[in-house]
């Protein structure tokens, strides 16, 4: 499997996909988002491929000559490093009933953007991955004053499922930037949904839910 990080270090010499592929991930990113907003674990768990490497390391602030140690490497501590395995583990817990931190549950919306899109050369075909990278931002509340906004970018390895569909990160990376405020009113009741943290290779997740 290729690794995210030998994706990134290439990616500006790769061909850039198709209109029509690019189009396809997009939609694909949309539903995983829609998913993840309805509560729909079980069904996003099922975009997932079987091999998944979900990591998210950790940030720190650091002078402007010391940026190249603001993100842990892998090994170092992280907020995820997950398989699909030990995400449904999470789904399961979540179901159960048992995760009072989030009962009730989180409100959240996922907006994705900025997707980039280029094929990696592999032995199964130029189609058979796809490095994305992408930008996000994920709203959150929670009861009356409970509020984040976490935005960050994304680094996945999309890969060809056997009937020609898209298949969540083979391997995916994420890094975040989060804030957060408290309310001085309750939220309105057309605030939008979204759910505790996810994880793929690149780099996200959370203890009580799947925060992406």
């Amino acid at each position: 499997m290729t690794s995210a990080a030998t994706i990134l270090a290439s990616i500006d010499g790769a061909r850039r996909a198709s209109h029509d592929i690019h189009f396809e991930v997009e939609q694909f990113y949309y539903t995983e988002a829609e998913l993840l907003d309805d509560g729909r674990f079980t069904d996003w768990l099922d975009l997932l491929a079987e091999d998944l490497d979900y990591w998210m390391p950790t940030r720190t602030n650091r002078l402007r000559r010391q940026q190249a140690l603001s993100i842990s490497a892998r090994g170092e501590a992280a907020f995820y490093d997950e398989t699909k395995e030990s995400l449904a583990w999470r789904i399961r817990r979540f179901d159960s009933g048992m995760a009072w931190a989030e009962d009730p549950p989180s409100r959240t919306r996922h907006l994705v953007t900025n997707v980039v899109v280029h094929h990696v050369d592999s032995d199964q075909g130029s189609d058979a991955e796809l490095a994305v990278r992408s930008a996000f931002l994920v709203y959150r509340n929670r009861l009356e004053r409970e509020e984040n906004v976490f935005a960050g970018c994304r680094t996945d390895i999309l890969r060809r499922s056997p009937d020609g569909g898209l298949k969540s990160p083979a391997e995916s990376s994420c890094s975040t930037r989060a804030s957060c405020w408290p309310r001085t009113s309750p939220p309105s009741s057309e605030s939008t949904s979204i759910l505790p943290n996810r994880r793929v290779k690149g780099r996200a997740g959370g203890e009580h839910g799947i925060r992406h």
